[in-house]
């Protein structure tokens, strides 16, 4: 949730975030009530198993439009820095490693050293 507000503060200028946020912030309420109210009536109506059909007219809806809708990119320069993230991914993965208990007392160290190294750089 924090991620998606977070990346509408970037899309969107101080004008309109306002706006998205709280059209955003309607969507979620709406389906908080919608959703378990149709899920209730096909359970009542039907059966619990006709509930993973609602998915369906709703998925192919979202394919309809992936093919209809274009977006706007700009490119403000710069690249990937290809190196960070190879980093930054060999240490959350020993981070986990260590957190699952797979020799925590070399990846948890490892881990930390990689990031440190990134965060330096």
């Amino acid at each position: 949730m924090s991620t998606g507000i977070t990346m509408l503060g970037d899309l969107f200028d101080v004008r309109q975030r306002g706006r998205v946020q709280g059209f955003t912030a309607s969507v979620w309420a709406t389906a908080a009530i919608v959703g378990p109210t149709i899920g209730g009536i096909i359970t009542q109506a039907l059966s619990w198993r006709w509930t993973f059909y609602v998915n369906l007219p709703i998925g192919l809806l979202a394919i309809a439009l992936l093919f209809t809708l274009h977006d706007r990119e700009e490119h403000k320069g710069g690249s990937i820095d290809w190196l960070g993230a190879a980093t930054f991914a060999a240490g959350a993965a020993l981070l986990l490693l260590g957190v699952n208990d797979t020799y925590p007392l070399l990846t948890i160290p490892a881990s930390v050293l990689l990031e440190v190294d990134e965060v330096i750089r």
